[in-house]
C-alpha cells in the first residue's frame, strides 16, 4: 500500500504546473488507531479534485454530500493566506489594501449546479405563507412578471436589461410604498410570494429579484452582508449589481448611476463604493474577506447565495413550515471564489486592515470528514506572485468537542509542503485557543465553549512553486 500512496503522489507531482504547491496532512505511524476531524464544506470548483487518500480504498477521493435534491462534492478547509509587503492599490475612501489579478488558477469555475432555474414543478423552496404550494407559488410569480412588463410596455422578447430593470424598479417601489408590518422581524414574509403579497426587509426583496429572474430563465444569485442583502443578475455576458433599498437608491448623488439595475458587479462597487455613488457603512467597511462594525468590535463575512437560482430561498426563516430543508451557500472568501464567481474578469481582492490575501479559504463547515492516521488530507493552491511576498502560513483548526484522537504535542502527525515536511511537534502541538477566531469567520454551536486545537505555521517561501 505505500508503494501505491508513494507512485499515487509522484504521479501528482508529476502534474504539477508552474505555479501549483501541493499541502499534505498525514501521521507516520500508519497502524495505530489516531484519527482527526476536518471540518468540510461544498466545492465551488467543477470537477473538485480528490483531496483525500482513503486507505481503506487504497485510492484518492472526493467525498460528496446529499444537500436536498442534490450529491455535492466537497473540499477540506485548512485556510492558506498571504502576506505582502507591496500591493496594487488601496481604497480612496478606506485606504484599504487591494489586490489585482493575483493568485489566481487557471481554469477555476462555480459549479454549474447551482444555476438550474426554477420549474413549476421544482418542489426546492420553502412553500409561501399565502399558498403552502410550490406550483401555486410560480403561477403567482409569473402572473405578477407579467403584470410588470405589461406595465412598462416591455413585449415578450424585450431585452433582459429592460425586463430586470422593470422588475427591479417594482420591488423598489413596493418597499417604498408599503410598511413593514411587526411580523417582519421575525422572519416572516421573506418567500417571495409573501414579499409580493405582504413585505419585507432587504432579504426578503433580494430573494423577490432571484426568483423573478429563475422565471426569465436569467441566472441571478443572492449576495448577503453584514446588515444587508442584495443580488446579482447575469446579463449580457456580465454579473450585474441590483440594489432593493429605497433609501440606499434615493440617496446616490447626481452624475452616479441610479439603478436599481447597475452596469456594474456587485464586486467592482465593492473595491470602491464611493466612485459609484454609495455610502452606507456596511459597503465602505466590507472587504472581501470580512466587515468590521465602526466600533471595531464585531466582524462578519458576506457571501453569495448560489443556489438561490434554483432555489429561491436557502434559509430557515421563522413562519415557514419546510424544518427539513437545508442551507446551500457559499462564501467568497479567497482570491480563487472570486476568481470563480466573475470568470474571465478581472478581480479586485480587497483585504482588511493588513495586506493579508486568503488563497484557500476559512470557511464554515457543511460536514465533518475523519482522517485516520493511515489516510492523508492533500489541497492543492496555486501561487503566481511572488513580488514583495513577506509570509504564506497555513491552519490546522479543530474545533472544540470535535472527535480526534490524536497526542496533545502532535506526535508523529506532520504538515508536508512540496515534499517538506514539518512535525507538529516541533511547531509546539496543538493549542486550545481562539485567538484565530474573528479572522477565520468560524460558526460555533451554542454550547461550544469557543475554543479550538489549531496549528499555524508559516510555509518557507523558498520551497513554493510561483507562476511569474
Amino acid at each position: 500500500m505505500k508503494k501505491v500512496i508513494f507512485l499515487i503522489l509522484s504521479i501528482s507531482y508529476s502534474l504539477l504546473f508552474a505555479g501549483d504547491n501541493f499541502l499534505e496532512f498525514g501521521c507516520d505511524d500508519k497502524n495505530s488507531d489516531q484519527f482527526v476531524t476536518l471540518p468540510c464544506r461544498l466545492a465551488v470548483e467543477l470537477p473538485a479534485p480528490p483531496y483525500i487518500y482513503d486507505a481503506s480504498l487504497d485510492k484518492w477521493i472526493c467525498p460528496e454530500y446529499r444537500i436536498l435534491d442534490k450529491i455535492l462534492p466537497s473540499t477540506a478547509l485548512l485556510p492558506i493566506e498571504a502576506e505582502y509587503d507591496k500591493v496594487d492599490g488601496y481604497c480612496p475612501e478606506t485606504y484599504l489594501p487591494l489586490f489585482k489579478n493575483r493568485n489566481i488558477p487557471k481554469g477555476y469555475t462555480v459549479n454549474p449546479v447551482f444555476y438550474q432555474p426554477c420549474k413549476r414543478d421544482t418542489a426546492l423552496t420553502a412553500v409561501s405563507i399565502k399558498f403552502g404550494d410550490h406550483k401555486k407559488d410560480y403561477d403567482y410569480l409569473v402572473k405578477k412578471r407579467d403584470e410588470i412588463l405589461r406595465a412598462a410596455d416591455i413585449p415578450a422578447d424585450g431585452r433582459e436589461w429592460d425586463k430586470v430593470q422593470a422588475i427591479a424598479s417594482a420591488l423598489v417601489n413596493h418597499r417604498r410604498y408599503n410598511p413593514e408590518e411587526p411580523e417582519v422581524g421575525f422572519g416572516y414574509y421573506l418567500h417571495p410570494v409573501d414579499f409580493w403579497d405582504k413585505i419585507s426587509h432587504c432579504a426578503g426583496a433580494a430573494k423577490t429579484m432571484v426568483a423573478m429572474c429563475s422565471t426569465m430563465n436569467i441566472p441571478a444569485r443572492e449576495v448577503s452582508m453584514y446588515c444587508h442583502c442584495v443580488c446579482e443578475v447575469y446579463i449580457d455576458s456580465k454579473w450585474r449589481f441590483v440594489e432593493n433599498t429605497v433609501e440606499v437608491l434615493e440617496n446616490i448623488p447626481d452624475g452616479y448611476e441610479k439603478g436599481p439595475l447597475f452596469s456594474y458587479s456587485f464586486q467592482e462597487m465593492l473595491t470602491n463604493p464611493k466612485t459609484k455613488g454609495f455610502k452606507r457603512d456596511y459597503y465602505l467597511r466590507l472587504n472581501n474577506y470580512k466587515v468590521i462594525k465602526p466600533d471595531g468590535n464585531e466582524v462578519y463575512s458576506f457571501v453569495y447565495g448560489m443556489a438561490a437560482y434554483s432555489n429561491w430561498m436557502y434559509n430557515l426563516p421563522q413562519g415557514y413550515k419546510d424544518k427539513s430543508y437545508k442551507s446551500i451557500w457559499l462564501n467568497t472568501n479567497s482570491t480563487q471564489e472570486l476568481a470563480a464567481f466573475y470568470p474571465g474578469q478581472p478581480v479586485t481582492y480587497k483585504c482588511g486592515d493588513k495586506p493579508i490575501m486568503y488563497i484557500t479559504p476559512p470557511r464554515r463547515k457543511v460536514a465533518d470528514r475523519k482522517i485516520a492516521a493511515a489516510d492523508i488530507y492533500r489541497q492543492k493552491f496555486y501561487l503566481n506572485h511572488k513580488d514583495s511576498l513577506n509570509r504564506v502560513s497555513a491552519y490546522l483548526l479543530m474545533t472544540a468537542g470535535t472527535d480526534r484522537n490524536i497526542p496533545q504535542d502532535g506526535g508523529k502527525w506532520y504538515f508536508k509542503v512540496n515534499n517538506k515536511k514539518f512535525y507538529l511537534k516541533d511547531l509546539g502541538g496543538f493549542k486550545t485557543q481562539c485567538p484565530y477566531r474573528p479572522q477565520l469567520d468560524w460558526v460555533w454551536l451554542p454550547d461550544d465553549e469557543l475554543k479550538f486545537d489549531y496549528i499555524k505555521f508559516d510555509i518557507p517561501i523558498e520551497i513554493l512553486n510561483f507562476d511569474e
